[in-house]
C-alpha cells in the first residue's frame, strides 16, 4: 500500500503545475526571490531549532545519506518542506524538474508512515528511497521501466517489488489525470510522431564524445560552484539561499527564453531549427548556471529534466532534430548520473524507437566511459564524498574500511589436498557446511577453490574414465580462477570481488587457508558495525 500511495503522490505532484499555470501566470522572477527569502527564513529560524536535522541539502545525495544513516528521529517534515521548495521553484520557472518535488513529497510520506523501529532497518530505508525515485521519474518522464532500471543502476537497493509497484502506479496515475483533465503532460504520442531522420553513426560518435566531455565539465562546474558558494557563506546557510535566489532572478531576467515547462522547452528545441550555435550555447550556459545555483543554494532531486535538456542541446549542436535531442540527452544522462542503461530505456519509452534506443545505449556507454577515463565520479558520488560518505558497492567506504576480513570470515570449512582423487570427494563434499572446498598442497598452501559444479563436471567427465583423475587436474582444466583476500585486509578491498564468484578464500601471510568469505558475511558484518556506531552515537547524545 505504501508503494501505491507513493506512486499516486508522484502522479498528482507532476500534474499540479499545469493545472495551476492554466489559471495563474507564475513564471515571474519576483516569485523566485520571495521563495528564496521564505526558505532562508525557515533555515534561520525553524530548522535551526533541531540540531539532529542537517540544514545542508543536496537532493539526490541526501537520499543515500538517509539510507546509510540510522537516525530514527529524522523528521519527515524536512522532506516535505524540501518538496515544497522544489515544487515552487519548478512552478516559478527556476529550472527545477518536477520530479524533484514528487520524490521529496513521496519520500516524506514514506518516512512518516514508518514506525520508529522500522526506520532503523536499512532495507526499509532503501525501499522507501527506491520507491520515491522510481515513482517520481515514472510520473515525470512517463517511463516506468527506465525509472525502475535507474534505481537498480545507481544501487538504491531495497525491495524491488515496491519500486516496481510505485513506478507503475505513478505512470497509470499520470496518464489518468492527463486524459481526465485534458493536460499536455501526455507527450509520448508527440515524440513518436516526430520525424527521426537519417542515422549518421559518425556524428553519433561525435555526440558520444561530446556527451562524455560535457558530463565531465558539468560535474566539475557544479561541484566547483557549490564548493565556492559554501565557502563564501560557510556558517550562514540562510544567506546562501538568498544569494542563490538573487542569481536565479538575474538569470531569469536576462534570458527569459531559457525557462518554461518541459513540454514547451523540448518542443521548441525540436521545432525551432533556426537557432544559431551561439544561441544554443547561451541556452546551455543558462541551464547549467541555473542548475548549479539551485543545487548550491536550495538543493533538489529535480536534476533529471535539466540534465536531459542540457544533453539535448549538446545533441542539437552536433546533429539536430529528434536524433540529436535524444542521443545527446542519453549521453549526458549516462555520463553525469552514471546510468547508461536507464538513459537508453528512457529513449525507448519516450519515442518507441528501438533503433534510437540502441543508438542511445551505445553513445551513453561511451560517454560514461569517457567520464570514467577522465577520473571523474558521477555527480551523486561527488556530492556524497563532499559530505563525508564515499560508497563502495552501495555501502559506506568508511564503515567497510573499519572492518577486518578476519572479523567477517567463516572458519567452519573443510580443506582437501590437491592430489586427492575426484572420485573420492562425494562424501567429503556432502559433509561440508559450505558448497566450497579450499584446495591445499602438502605444504599447506592454498591452490584453488573447488565448487559443487566443478566436482560434478569432473565426475561426469575425466574421472569417469580414469580412476587417477586428481583434484589438481580438475582445477587445471577449470577456466575460472577464484580470487583471494588476506585476513589482514579490510572489507573495503573486497569491493566488486563477489560479482563473478559468491565466495573467496581468506589466506594468512604464509598463504594458508584461514577461512571463507561470503557476500552475506560482508553484509552481516557491515550491518553489525553500522548498528554499533548508531547505538554509540545515540548513547553519547543522551
Amino acid at each position: 500500500m505504501t508503494a501505491i500511495a507513493i506512486g499516486l503522490i508522484c502522479a498528482v505532484t507532476v500534474s499540479l503545475p499545469e493545472l495551476i499555470l492554466r489559471k495563474v501566470e507564475l513564471d515571474k522572477a519576483g516569485y523566485v526571490m520571495a521563495l528564496a527569502l521564505l526558505a532562508a527564513l525557515a533555515q534561520r529560524t525553524y530548522f535551526k531549532r533541531f540540531p539532529t536535522t542537517n540544514r545542508v541539502y543536496d537532493g539526490m545525495a541526501d537520499f543515500f545519506i538517509h539510507i546509510h544513516s540510522r537516525y530514527a528521529q529524522e523528521s519527515p517534515y524536512k522532506w516535505i518542506w524540501r518538496g515544497c521548495v522544489s515544487f515552487f521553484l519548478n512552478l516559478f520557472g527556476a529550472g527545477v524538474g518536477i520530479e524533484g518535488a514528487a520524490a521529496e513529497f513521496s519520500h516524506g510520506t514514506a518516512v512518516a508512515m514508518r514506525t520508529r523501529s522500522e526506520r532503523w532497518s536499512e532495507q526499509k530505508r532503501r525501499t522507501d528511497v527506491a520507491s520515491a525515485i522510481a515513482g517520481a521519474l515514472s510520473a515525470a518522464f512517463q517511463a516506468p521501466f527506465a525509472a525502475i532500471i535507474f534505481c537498480f543502476e545507481v544501487g538504491t537497493g531495497g525491495r524491488a517489488l515496491s519500486a516496481i509497484v510505485s513506478s507503475i502506479s505513478a505512470y497509470i496515475g499520470t496518464l489518468f489525470l492527463a486524459r481526465k483533465l485534458g493536460l499536455e503532460t501526455e507527450w509520448i504520442a508527440f515524440f513518436r510522431a516526430a520525424p527521426v531522420g537519417e542515422y549518421e553513426w559518425l556524428k553519433m560518435g561525435a555526440i558520444a564524445v561530446a556527451g562524455g566531455l560535457s558530463s565531465w565539465g558539468v560535474i566539475r562546474f557544479i561541484r566547483y560552484y557549490q564548493e565556492n558558494l559554501v565557502d563564501l557563506f560557510k556558517h550562514q546557510v540562510w544567506v546562501r539561499t538568498i544569494a542563490g535566489g538573487a542569481i536565479l532572478v538575474v538569470v531569469q531576467l536576462l534570458y527569459p527564453l531559457g525557462h518554461g515547462t518541459p513540454m514547451v522547452e523540448i518542443t521548441s528545441l525540436l521545432m525551432d531549427t533556426s537557432r544559431a550555435p551561439a544561441q544554443l550555447m547561451i541556452y546551455l550556459i543558462c541551464k547549467l548556471l541555473v542548475l548549479a545555483t539551485v543545487l548550491a543554494s536550495f538543493g533538489t532531486v529535480g536534476i533529471f529534466w535539466p540534465l536531459f535538456m542540457i544533453g539535448g542541446v549538446v545533441g542539437q549542436a552536433v546533429i539536430g532534430g529528434t536524433i540529436g535531442l535524444f542521443i545527446g540527452a542519453a549521453a549526458v544522462w549516462a555520463g553525469v548520473l552514471g546510468a547508461p542503461i536507464a538513459a537508453s530505456a528512457l529513449i525507448l519509452e519516450m519515442t518507441g524507437s528501438w533503433k534510437l534506443m540502441f543508438a542511445g545505449l551505445m553513445t551513453g556507454v561511451v560517454a560514461n566511459q569517457i567520464r570514467i577515463w577522465l577520473k571523474q565520479k558521477a555527480l551523486v558520488h561527488r556530492d556524497l564524498e563532499s559530505r563525508g560518505l564515499a560508497l563502495l558497492d552501495g555501502r559506506s567506504a568508511n564503515v567497510l574500511s573499519s572492518i577486518m576480513v578476519a572479523d567477517a570470515m567463516n572458519t567452519d570449512h573443510q580443506t582437501i589436498f590437491e592430489n586427492e582423487l575426484v572420485g573420492d570427494l562425494t562424501d567429503k563434499f556432502l559433509n561440508s557446511k559450505h558448497p566450497f572446498l579450499p584446495v591445499i598442497n602438502r605444504a599447506g598452501s592454498y591452490v584453488g577453490l573447488l565448487t559443487l559444479d566443478l566436482i560434478q563436471e569432473g565426475l561426469e567427465g575425466e574421472a569417469r574414465h580414469s580412476k587417477f583423475f586428481e583434484v589438481k587436474d580438475l582445477l587445471y582444466k577449470s577456466k575460472s580462477k577464484a580470487q583471494t583476500v588476506r585476513a589482514s585486509d579490510t572489507l573495503a578491498k573486497t569491493a566488486g570481488i563477489f560479482e563473478d564468484h559468491p565466495c573467496v578464500a581468506v589466506l594468512g601471510d604464509a598463504k594458508q587457508v584461514l577461512g571463507l568469505l561470503f557476500a552475506y558475511s560482508v553484509r552481516a558484518a557491515y550491518d553489525r558495525e553500522v548498528a554499533r556506531r548508531a547505538l554509540t552515537a545515540n548513547r553519547s547524545k543522551a
